[in-house]
């Protein structure tokens, strides 16, 4: 889950993904524009604080960048 930086997400949205993103594996977290941490603050610290695993990926992320990115976290998060 990531928040648009045009629009800051609801209290309940941010505490649903931090319950998501408690119980995945991996969690995708979507870097700003300029490229900076995409933890570094704001309701993303708060949803990769409760993950395990946070796979970051830039915000101008094609989709096959984007698919093979899941696929890494999944792999990686894959029991032996």
């Amino acid at each position: 889950m990531t928040a648009p930086p045009f629009e800051r997400p609801s209290a309940e949205t941010v505490r649903a993904a931090r319950d998501l993103a408690a119980d995945a594996d991996a969690t995708l977290a979507v870097a700003p524009d300029d490229g900076g941490d995409p933890t570094a603050s704001g309701p993303n610290d708060e949803v990769a604080a409760a993950a395990d695993r946070v796979v970051p990926v830039p915000a101008d992320v094609d989709d096959a960048a984007l698919l093979d990115a899941v696929a890494a976290a999944t792999a990686a998060a894959a029991p032996e």
